[in-house]
């Protein structure tokens, strides 16, 4: 039998104020898409972001797929991405009826490495298919990255910029909100976000923007009549969810600390045991969504997430690469037939991803939880890289 996890990977923070919010949005009778507290809602993200509107969705994959249809990214198109990511992104990509092409990633970033992109368009026009027409950006783990070469390549080549800022409502590069970085910036709040609307997803860009968006998420109707002017969809958020999310935006601020606090204590526990830590570019704040650690290259990171779930530690292993995703085999194999093999083109995402470790970091953790995340941890390292039965033994009494 499974052992339940007594200190889980991220949680909500639910408290009284979210219960009352979404109990008023039920007791007024505004429980679908339609209600005060969605554009209430879309507001706070709009200026949390820096941007003048937003449009709130259904789900961060719905934010990405009706971002790229609201740039006219469809059928038979191209959109770069990271190979680094969560599937969403590409799901989101292929939901808009574009194709992926997956890219490595910066080793020093973890966000897509652009001298790579480069190196994927001139392979694609080598063997003839067309030039991507977007390229999306994932801020890792949180935390916004510099868009400068970005922004240079996307110009060189015309293409669109769609950033997923999946995880980084609220976070800043260079002191400014990250909502105009992109043609279009895109948020999820899930579960495990450091804010929470259940499930639902947001978009932030220009008011023109928004405004194709926000139709193509409302089946493209025309007011109140069933007038409809394109095909769309019914991605809105319900007004129960933006009730909960408005509640959990007002603590954004006090979210973010946490999570600022946590990381502090994780980074330290990886410097002790000279361990990398998760990457954060200087000009970067009020990120670190996910915090943790990065083990060696010789360390089984299977093992040691085996010690930590026998113990009541919730982690797991982290994303696995979209190119060795078996949802995406058939595409890499159509390309391949065209002239385009993506065999070894991945060495940092294929050297990466099973050493990283997300660790507990719910923004309601204690210290003495992260304490005792970081003694189970040091015992499973110690154990899965060999230690003397001294130490293991020392370690084990402190776990």
């Amino acid at each position: 039998m499974q052992t339940v996890s007594t200190i889980p990977l991220a949680v909500p923070n639910i408290g009284p104020e979210d219960i009352a919010s979404v109990h008023t949005a039920m007791t007024d009778g505004w429980v679908s898409s339609v209600g005060p507290d969605v554009p209430a809602f879309e507001q706070a993200v709009a200026a949390a972001s820096g941007t003048s509107s937003a449009v709130a969705v259904a789900s961060g994959t719905a934010a990405l797929m009706i971002a790229l249809r609201a740039l006219r990214i469809g059928r038979g198109d191209l959109v770069l991405c990271p190979t680094y990511t969560f599937v969403a992104t590409a799901n989101a990509i292929h939901s808009a009826g574009a194709d992926p092409i997956f890219v490595d990633i910066d080793p020093a970033t973890w966000a897509i490495d652009i001298n790579h992109a480069e190196q994927m368009v001139s392979r694609l026009v080598a063997v003839g298919l067309p030039k991507p027409r977007a390229i999306i950006v994932v801020y890792p783990m949180g935390n916004p990255i510099d868009m400068t070469d970005v922004k240079v390549f996307a110009e060189r080549h015309g293409i669109r910029i769609v950033a997923d800022a999946a995880a980084a409502i609220g976070s800043t590069f260079d002191g400014r909100p990250i909502g105009g970085h992109a043609d279009a910036t895109t948020f999820s709040f899930n579960g495990n976000k450091t804010m929470t609307t259940g499930g639902g997803g947001a978009i932030v860009g220009d008011d023109g923007f928004i405004a194709a968006a926000r139709s193509l998420a409302s089946t493209g109707r025309l007011g109140v009549n069933y007038d409809h002017d394109r095909p769309a969809f019914n991605e809105r958020m319900t007004n129960i969810e933006a009730a909960l999310g408005r509640s959990q935006i007002a603590r954004l601020d006090s979210f973010i600390a946490a999570k600022a606090r946590i990381r502090a204590r994780h980074d330290l526990f990886a410097h002790k045991h000279d361990l990398d830590v998760f990457p954060r570019h200087r000009l970067a704040e009020r990120g670190d969504w996910f915090s943790g650690v990065v083990l060696r290259p010789e360390t089984d990171i299977r093992d040691v997430v085996s010690v930590l779930n026998s113990r009541g530690i919730g982690v797991r292993l982290f994303w696995k690469p979209m190119h060795l995703q078996e949802a995406y085999a058939p595409l890499l194999s159509s390309l391949k037939q065209a002239g385009l093999s993506t065999d070894d083109l991945y060495p940092v995402a294929d050297a990466l991803w099973r050493r990283v470790l997300p660790l507990p970091c719910s923004t309601n953790i204690t210290d003495r939880q992260i304490d005792e995340v970081h003694a189970v941890l040091a015992y499973a390292l110690a154990k899965t890289e060999g230690a003397n039965d001294i130490l293991l033994t020392r370690l084990a009494a402190i776990a």
